[in-house]
């Protein structure tokens, strides 16, 4: 009785023990508190991870890039027209054919043109010989023929000389009437006459001649060559060529039509290359260059991407839209840019080069600036930045950060400076950015 009176005493005390903690006294004021007081104090919860994604701030170029759309023409576009009306006698050319420049076309009824060549030739031939007489001077046999005229009239002269003078003598004897020495006088006149003539064609045919007379069969030499270039040049007009090298685009008559000079024959579109015309806004006038890179995209090839250059900038604004024209051209080798085709341009006005860049979405801005969140073990933390240039996609950050950190990019709009986070990726869940 004794020995179960005790062990119920040391069981009692023991229960006393484990309730009051080695505290005996701890019972007696539980016992006095409220009964709605818990014997322990609840302890807080811990903080439920916040499920983000992040990804890694990363240093290299950022473009800028102005896009637009505008219409492909061709780099030049010429009309052939005949210089010379006529029937069409001959064309050589369909629609959809490559011709090169100076390449023939087609003619025109030449062979009228072609006589006119001819007889302005013969023209030609007649001055120059002319001329050719005239610079060479008189033949051998025509200086000794003039001498012996010289010759003959001198001798005719002295021979009249000697009469007149016998006349005088026997006139004055009374031999003969007074009448004879009017006779012997006359005589002796048209000797010295004719002596005078000789002896001036026998200079003149030594002299040559004249500069008068050789200026002006000169001059008719050279007339006659320009109307033999003229002729040439309208035979020639007969001929079409193919003012620029590209691809036949229309031929508007057909052979044995008649052409006037009014008449288009064909038209000839250049299409190596294509220029792009559109519009941008005037606030993008200032970072617009000649020369720039820029990337056309066309609904015809989707996957296709064409490289073309910046080659014009208008000078002037447009008033209604607020707009500037841009010129843009574009190597076309296979011809697969239309001329008449919508294109969707994507001009790169500047390039950020080696900065450092974070998703657009990373960056939060509110009152006090803008700020980005770094994961940190199984933490986000808020850290102040400073963004420069930025696209639908990225940000430039200019301070605060280094290639390599992980910063939120889905999540943190949850987020306070601290908040255990737990990280989503493609490939699972980790926790601390920590597979």
């Amino acid at each position: 009785m004794l020995m179960a009176a005790v062990g119920v005493v040391v069981l009692g005390v023991g229960l006393l023990m484990l309730f009051t903690g080695g505290d005996p006294l701890r019972l007696l004021r539980a016992s006095s508190a409220p009964a709605t007081q818990q014997l322990t104090r609840p302890q807080p919860p811990t903080p439920r991870s916040i499920p983000v994604k992040t990804a890694p701030v990363r240093r290299g170029d950022l473009e800028h890039r102005i896009g637009f759309t505008g219409d492909i023409v061709a780099e030049a576009s010429v009309q052939v027209f005949s210089k010379v009306a006529g029937v069409l006698e001959e064309l050589s050319v369909e629609r959809g054919d490559r011709v090169s420049a100076g390449q023939p076309l087609g003619r025109i009824e030449w062979r009228e043109l072609e006589a006119h060549v001819d007889q302005a030739r013969a023209q030609v031939a007649r001055y120059r010989a002319q001329y050719a007489q005239l610079e060479a001077g008189a033949r051998p046999e025509e200086i000794a023929q003039a001498r012996d005229r010289v010759r003959k009239a001198k001798a005719a002269l002295e021979h009249a000389k000697r009469t007149l003078d016998r006349t005088k003598e026997l006139v004055e004897r009374a031999f003969i009437p007074p009448q004879e020495l009017d006779n012997a006088t006359a005589a002796y006149q048209s000797a010295l006459a004719e002596h005078s003539i000789a002896q001036d064609s026998l200079a003149l045919i030594q002299q040559g001649a004249r500069e008068e007379d050789r200026q002006a069969a000169k001059a008719q030499v050279q007339g006659a060559e320009a109307a033999l270039r003229l002729a040439q040049v309208q035979l020639g007009y007969t001929m079409l060529l193919a003012s620029i090298a590209g691809v036949v685009a229309e031929r508007h008559v057909d052979r044995g039509a008649f052409v006037t000079l009014s008449t288009p024959v064909v038209t000839i579109m250049a299409m190596d290359r294509v220029r792009i015309v559109g519009r941008v806004s005037e606030r993008d006038l200032g970072t617009l260059r000649l020369g720039q890179r820029a990337e056309l995209r066309v609904d015809a090839y989707p996957d296709a991407v064409f490289i073309g250059e910046v080659t014009q900038i208008s000078p002037t604004v447009y008033q209604e839209s607020r707009t500037v024209e841009l010129e843009l051209t574009v190597d076309n080798p296979d011809h697969r840019l239309k001329p008449g085709m919508f294109g969707h341009i994507s001009l790169i006005v500047e390039v950020h080069r080696n900065v450092l860049l974070v998703p657009r979405v990373a960056v939060r801005s509110d009152g006090s600036g803008e700020k980005i969140f770094i994961l940190n073990e199984r933490s986000a933390h808020a850290r102040p930045v400073t963004t420069g240039f930025t696209t639908d996609h990225w940000a430039v950050v200019l301070d605060n950060v280094q290639a390599g950190e992980e910063v939120i990019v889905a999540g943190q709009d949850h987020l306070t400076d601290g908040s255990p986070v737990i990280v989503i990726r493609d490939g699972g869940v980790t926790e601390g950015g920590k597979r």
